[in-house]
Parts: structure tokens; sequence; C-alpha cells
């Protein structure tokens, strides 16, 4: 394993990094209107992220939740 016993954080980061990237590419509305293409999305980039950096697999990702403003979560 590349990090060795200290995996966790360099690897924590790069999922962190990584989804933070691909959400920048939406607008808020898109979470609820195109959930599906987005998770796919994120997925796809978790993976290559995951796969250079930490020699992982990713089997399952899921966007469970979405925390948005709340003056717009009451508009909606």
């Amino acid at each position: 394993m590349k990090y060795g016993e200290a995996f966790r954080s360099p690897c924590e980061k790069h999922v962190i990094e990584t989804l933070n990237d691909a959400a920048t590419r939406y607008d808020a509305n898109s979470f609820f209107t195109s959930t599906d293409t987005i998770n796919t999305r994120m997925r796809e980039d978790l993976s290559k992220t995951l796969s250079v950096e930490c020699f992982a697999d990713v089997r399952f990702f899921q966007i469970s939740g979405v925390d948005l403003p709340n003056k717009f979560e009451n508009a909606i």
C-alpha cells in the first residue's frame, strides 16, 4: 500500500477533494433534479482517484443527504 499503515488520513483527503471538485460542477437545483447523474459522475471520479492514489475500489456510492442553505431549502 502506498501510504502503509497511515493510509486513512491521505485517502480521506483525496475523497474530500475529489467529491468537492465534482460537486462544484453542479448548482444546488441539480442535486434535486439530476441526482442519479451526479451520483454516477461522483462515483466515477472517486473510483479513478482512489484507484490511483490509494489502491482502493469504490464498490458502493450514494448521495444520501444534501445540506443546502436554509433559504433555499425553504423555497423548495
